[in-house]
């Protein structure tokens, strides 16, 4: 989804009155395709009820209908279900996370699908990627690997741990609201994004930045899989001269190697080998593992 059209949907659900505000928010925290019948269990727990009985499916249904037409909710006719728009679900998220709001919202989502004691302890995939990424708003990343952790167990193919962050951090970017809430894992999160932007070979100038601050960062410096990636990504850019400027004085293997694939991209080809064996040492030596590559 683009701006422009990301734009327009935000001022719709803006425009929204506070109930049907709460339907997309709660789906927005839901992840996934949600049920009528599980909506409505939802929002009553959120206080919006007939009376003091549940909401039918019928009532529900007949106020989705509007969310639906306008793109703020996306249906799944077939199998039946209702889901937050691909490219609101993280800004509003996010949201509900600054106004302090979040935390009602993933109450009433955790006990509509309640993870279970067993072996496999859920039901889908999908039920392990909502509670990890629950977990992921909340800050507690212990609890997200455990999910995950346990979700692996899950005949489903769930995604790599690196895939969902990705999801979460690049839906869109927002790199102000993630120095505020997840500073802890900004370097992971730099990694990945710098890993997307190299297997997907795009461009964007706020990550640049990003990714510029990260690396000058000196505590930051020492994590390998960030710099690499950042590097390559500038290697293909064919800003050869900037990659050359970072890697003076480097001593760890990773951007040694990166020094002989630049040495072997010039042309001397022999120099490049040594440098490259050089860069072994260095790796076996901090590793202790003779046969390391």
């Amino acid at each position: 989804m683009n701006q422009t059209q990301r734009s327009k949907l935000l001022k719709a659900y803006n425009a929204l009155p506070a109930d049907l505000q709460t339907v997309v928010n709660l789906l927005a925290v839901y992840h996934g395709y949600c049920s009528l019948t599980n909506i409505a269990k939802g929002l009553a727990g959120l206080g919006i009820k007939e009376g003091n009985r549940v909401l039918k499916s019928e009532t529900v249904k007949a106020r989705l209908r509007p969310l639906i037409a306008t793109g703020l909710l996306d249906e799944n006719a077939r199998p039946g279900g209702i889901r937050c728009a691909r490219g609101l679900i993280e800004v509003i998220t996010r949201k509900l996370v600054t106004d302090q709001e979040f935390e009602m919202y993933a109450a009433q989502v955790l006990a509509l699908n309640p993870a279970g004691i067993g072996y496999y302890r859920y039901n889908t995939s999908e039920d392990c990627i909502r509670e990890a990424r629950i977990q992921f708003y909340r800050g507690d990343y212990q609890k997200m690997q455990s999910c995950l952790d346990m979700g692996g167990r899950y005949p489903g193919n769930l995604p790599s741990h690196i895939d969902l962050y990705a999801s979460w951090f690049l839906n869109p970017s927002d790199v102000e609201w993630f120095q505020q809430h997840h500073s802890l894992i900004l370097k992971e999160l730099a990694g990945y994004a710098a890993l997307h932007q190299l297997v997907f070979l795009y461009r964007q100038p706020e990550l640049d930045a990003f990714f510029l601050q990260q690396l000058q960062n000196g505590e930051d410096r020492s994590n390998p899989a960030f710099n690499r990636w950042y590097l390559e990504l500038k290697v293909l850019r064919g800003e050869w001269d900037e990659v050359a400027a970072m890697l003076v004085g480097v001593e760890q293997p990773e951007m040694l190697a990166i020094e002989a694939m630049m040495t072997f991209l010039v042309g001397d080809h022999a120099e490049a080998c040594r440098r490259y064996e050089n860069a072994l040492a260095v790796l076996r030596k901090l590793t202790g593992q003779r046969a390391n590559y």
